[in-house]
């Protein structure tokens, strides 16, 4: 299905879910989003600058607020990651201090639906959990974000592995039908030409036998 098509159905899908007073605006610049001010400049950069370097490869961005209005967390972090991530494998982190279960991952992209959901969820929820565990904010940001960018490259990289290792499998698949084809070309020809040249033997032995009954008194 085109991605593009994917992209409006999920966009149009939030649009009808309980989170519809929740808006993301445009998307930011940088891949981390402080709007509760808890994370200074020095820890903003040692978050961000790890994630910038892979979004070329996979795209996560860390978003922190203070509140969501009437929207649920799953349900904000599910429309900020539709709406700004393009990436064929991206997830977004939403950490909203002092609230119970913070840290949300939700992880999407079409590369997703090529992997097991029960090990996305699982390894998912383990990076939540460690990250519920730090003990300030900007720790729990860092280490959500940084599992879930490790996460990320891992399913990737295997991911590539795989479809590289189907890929070298048809290719050589299709090596050998075009050998077994050349091959069955040849035996082809050689019994045409074997063919031929018991025609034209016989057509010989045929002609020669008239002219020895002809030459006869």
């Amino acid at each position: 299905m085109d991605s593009a098509f994917c992209r409006a159905v999920i966009l149009a899908s939030l649009a009808l879910s309980p989170c519809h007073g929740f808006e993301p605006g445009p998307r930011p610049a940088a891949a981390v989003v402080d709007h509760a001010g808890v994370l200074n400049d020095a820890a903003r950069a040692e978050i961000s600058l790890p994630l910038e370097r892979i979004r070329n490869d996979v795209e996560v961005i860390a978003v922190v607020l203070t509140h969501l209005d009437a929207a649920t967390p799953d349900d904000a972090a599910a429309r900020m990651s539709a709406t700004w991530c393009d990436a064929p494998l991206h997830a977004l982190v939403l950490h909203i201090p002092g609230r119970d279960g913070s840290p949300w991952i939700v992880a999407g992209g079409d590369m997703i639906h090529a992997l097991n959901p029960d090990e996305v969820r699982d390894e998912l929820a383990a990076a939540r959990r460690d990250a519920f565990r730090e003990p300030d904010d900007a720790s729990v940001v860092r280490t959500a974000a940084s599992a879930t960018a490790d996460l990320l490259r891992y399913w990737k990289g295997r991911e590539d592995t795989r479809l590289g290792v189907i890929d070298r499998m048809r290719a050589g698949i299709r090596r050998d039908l075009e050998t077994r084809a050349r091959r069955q070309q040849a035996v082809m020809l050689v019994m045409a030409i074997a063919l031929i040249a018991f025609t034209v033997a016989g057509v010989g032995l045929l002609a020669k036998a008239r002219r020895r009954a002809a030459s006869k008194p």
